[in-house]
């Protein structure tokens, strides 16, 4: 970092200078002169005289991606595929992954024994939460997968496949929620759909009632 401005920082590589706006920090994130900034290459502007001004990113889900790229060989090596990222800069993200490879487990691949591969990535950014898992086509399992680590026992979707209900237990429900909702939103976000969750007792009521009108029926 070369020196703080009022509206993010300046960084120098070699003899050009670029900015990080703090818009597109991480927040919370505090930098010292001389600290080392990673960053993703976001635009180039044309200044009025013709001069150029590079604009730093390190708060979008494309800037999570790169750094997946560059602590996992598997992933730069396309053995692993990064199918979506969504994210809340600072607080949590989700990235669905894949491989084509049987021999592969891409989730384990990404976070490695004990989350040594993970803990690198983690550290860049603050400690913000990520949650890695196993993406489908199958848009039920998808779902299922997203809301971890929310233990799911069934998915229902609208038939315009738009909304998803989703079945599970009461004490599942803070996981699945999670922090200010974020866990869920974001499940939503990268599945597209939106999520209702459904208490499993209230199935159960649910199944009670209509087990009691057939009784008074059949009486």
């Amino acid at each position: 970092m070369h020196k703080t401005e009022r509206n993010g920082i300046s960084v120098k590589f070699g003899d050009v200078y670029a900015f990080l706006p703090y818009s597109l920090s991480i927040p919370g994130e505090r930098f010292a002169v001389g600290y080392t900034v990673r960053a993703l290459l976001k635009e180039v502007l044309v200044e009025p005289r013709g001069d150029y001004q590079l604009i730093l990113d390190r708060a979008s889900p494309e800037f999570l991606e790169a750094l997946f790229a560059l602590e996992i060989p598997e992933v730069f090596e396309k053995l692993v595929e990064i199918k979506k990222i969504v994210r809340s800069a600072g607080y949590k993200s989700k990235v669905a992954v894949f491989s084509h490879d049987k021999n592969i487990d891409p989730v384990g691949t990404c976070v490695g024994v004990g989350g040594s591969r993970i803990k690198p990535i983690l550290k860049e950014i603050s400690g913000e939460t990520i949650d890695v898992f196993l993406w489908s086509d199958n848009l039920p399992l998808f779902v299922k997968n997203s809301l971890k680590p929310a233990i799911i026992d069934r998915v229902e979707l609208s038939s315009d496949n738009t909304t998803a209900r989703v079945w599970l237990n009461e004490d599942q429900r803070p996981l699945a929620i999670g922090k200010g909702g974020q866990n869920i939103a974001l499940a939503s976000q990268i599945t597209g759909v939106s999520i209702q969750l459904v208490r499993e007792d209230n199935q159960k009521k649910e199944k009670e009632d209509v087990d009691e009108v057939l009784t008074n029926e059949e009486a």
